[in-house]
């Protein structure tokens, strides 16, 4: 029993001592623990200040970017007030030159760019973060600008000279012949049996109405000037047009929602209803000519934009000014005209390097596309009085027609308002656009295809034709045409749209 005893003590103390051990080790294995989550605490806390540290200074880095950014487009803006100023003032000095020299439409034409490049720049300097992207185009707006004004001070600077070539040319014959010289008649008239156009350039009510559409024109922008000069409205100004910019530029095909969305903005604008933007409220309510400049401002985007991309009113008139052919007129050549001032009165643009002027593939794309944009003014099926509407396109097709043809723009204007407007000639006068189109296939063509000779001429009659052909065999199967895809998309537009 003794043996007993000690042996169960032996076993107590074995145990207890064990049992020491594991408080030790659990003590030990709980400090462990402690000191980890101690360790991880200042790894998570030395992340995070890390991280914030970093954030703050790519934050830091990111507003002294956009700071330096700011600061050349600015520097950029200056420049462009300036080259605009300069211009203004070479127009200005050089009047007597540029109306002997009928650069008129030329000179405006430069202006209108050069304006139009400005308010790039400055709409740029509203956003809040400007991109490499913006710089990039700042900077190409900038040279633009630069060239345009080297170029138009290199123009006067020949024409000045040519002039008094001219003049000095004038009087030495003058006083070699002691008589009135009648070899500047006899030229005019060789020049007139070379160049001025057939008589047939224009018809007589759509000369009244090109006529009409050209005061109405320089009522509207004579009327805006003071409010565009007033500098206290710049920033309002400004604003207006970057929301019109905005909202013309993401108008597409992308779903019928969107599309109401822009074109719910704009009209919300035109007729002096709040918009929200950039965080505020807009409106054209601030000033009695705002709501004229808005619908003014949207025209000339969507002619400029028209080229790659819908419609208001106030477009036709201006794109009268880019594309006489939505007339229609051939644009006459007089017996001074030089032949740069020619190809600019008939529509052509300066190419890229302001120094020559486009294509005639660039020329005849672009006139293509505001044709277009022609037709789809016509073919909409607006609410109420339409304006400008599909009986415009019955009688535009009609004078078109009665006019003899020129070679390649007939072919391309036809072809490009045919394929815009044709369905929704076809269903108002169906019968009558059936001998129309048997006209056009088997007179008119044959007409223009005689006038034509280059691979480009040739190109567009034949472009023409296909799209002909392909009506008739629509309207052989069908009895009618094919509705164009993305009509049904916006049936009716709003009524001061």
């Amino acid at each position: 029993m003794k043996h007993y005893n000690e042996d169960f003590d032996i076993l107590v103390e074995e145990v207890k001592k064990k049992v020491v051990i594991l408080n030790k080790a659990e003590s030990m294995k709980y400090k462990m623990k402690e000191i980890e989550n101690k360790h991880r605490k200042t790894i998570e806390e030395e992340r995070e200040y890390m991280t914030k540290k970093i954030n703050e200074e790519k934050e830091n880095m990111s507003r002294k970017i956009n700071e330096e950014r700011c600061a050349l487009v600015t520097k950029a803006r200056l420049a462009a007030e300036s080259i605009v100023m300069n211009v203004e003032k070479l127009s200005e000095d050089n009047t007597q030159l540029i109306n002997d020299m009928k650069l008129n439409h030329s000179v405006k034409q430069q202006h209108s760019a050069l304006l139009m490049n400005l308010n790039n720049i400055e709409i740029c300097l509203t956003k809040k973060v400007l991109s490499e992207e913006d710089i990039c185009n700042v900077e190409i707006w900038k040279n633009e600008m630069e060239t345009t004004m080297r170029n138009y001070e290199q123009q006067l600077s020949e024409l000045q000279l040519r002039q008094n070539m001219a003049s000095n040319l004038e009087k030495l014959k003058q006083e070699q012949n002691n008589t009135k010289s009648v070899s500047k008649s006899q030229t005019g008239e060789n020049i007139s049996e070379s160049f001025v156009a057939s008589k047939t350039y224009i018809d007589n009510t759509a000369l009244k109405s090109y006529e009409n559409l050209q005061l109405f024109f320089n009522d509207f922008e004579n009327r805006l000037q003071p409010f565009i000069k007033d500098v206290s409205w710049k920033n309002y100004r400004t604003t207006l047009q970057l929301f019109i910019r905005t909202n013309v530029n993401a108008i597409s095909s992308h779903s019928m929602d969107h599309l109401r969305s822009r074109i719910k903005n704009l009209t919300f604008l035109f007729s002096g209803k709040e918009n929200e933007f950039q965080g505020k409220q807009i409106s054209c309510n601030k000033h009695s000519e705002a709501a004229n400049f808005c619908m003014y401002w949207a025209a000339k985007t969507f002619i400029s934009v028209s080229t790659k991309q819908a419609i208001p009113k106030s477009v036709f008139p201006i794109a009268v000014q880019k594309c006489p052919y939505v007339v229609p007129c051939y644009p006459q050549r007089e017996a001074d005209d030089t032949e740069a001032n020619y190809l600019i009165a008939c529509g052509y643009d300066y190419s890229a390097d302001g120094k020559s002027l486009e294509t005639e593939e660039s020329f005849l794309n672009r006139m293509r596309a505001l044709v277009r944009l022609y037709g789809a003014i016509v073919q909409t099926n607006k609410q109420g009085l339409h304006p400008h509407g599909i009986n415009c396109g019955w009688l535009f097709i009609a004078r078109i027609l009665n006019l003899e043809p020129r070679p390649a723009i007939t072919a391309a204007t036809i072809h490009a308002f045919l394929s815009t407007a044709a369905y929704r000639l076809c269903a108002t006068y169906r019968k009558q656009f059936f001998k129309l189109l048997q006209f056009i296939m088997n007179d008119f063509i044959p007409r223009i295809e005689k006038c034509s000779s280059k691979d480009i001429k040739k190109q567009a009659v034949s472009q023409l034709k296909t799209l002909i052909e392909e009506f008739n065999r629509n309207i052989l199967t069908l009895s009618t045409l094919k509705k164009p895809e993305g009509l049904e998309k916006l049936e009716v537009i709003p009524n001061n749209f």
